[in-house]
């Protein structure tokens, strides 16, 4: 199961202001259906593969940008956007959050 207890920080020091604000916002996210649980499941390897890669500095964006409001979707293809070398994982998981764009472009304008 999915477990927002996800407290990744890039130091080994206190956790920051933003490592705190990151945690209230996993905290809140409502999984009201299966389609929602899979999509975070997605987005939490994707962190996963970026700190296995050393990329904390665009771990700490990722967490600057979705706790202040922007749609995740388009963070998680602008931040794997940055990654110079893709793994295949990466570029896996990458796909898997255009398709995730696209289902919810559908189901917001078409309705």
């Amino acid at each position: 199961m999915f477990t927002t207890n996800f407290t990744i920080r890039a130091n080994r020091g206190k956790f920051s202001i933003l490592d705190k604000q990151y945690q209230r916002f996993l905290k809140a996210l409502d999984f009201e259906d299966d389609y929602t649980y899979w999509k975070w499941e997605v987005y939490n390897n994707i962190v996963k593969e970026l700190l296995s890669l050393g990329h904390t500095v665009l771990f700490d964006e990722l967490k600057y940008r979705l706790t202040g409001g922007e749609e995740v979707n388009y963070v998680f293809m602008d931040i794997l956007s940055k990654v110079e070398y893709m793994t295949n994982d990466l570029d896996r998981l990458y796909r898997e959050v255009i398709s995730f764009q696209d289902t919810d472009d559908y189901y917001r304008y078409m309705g």
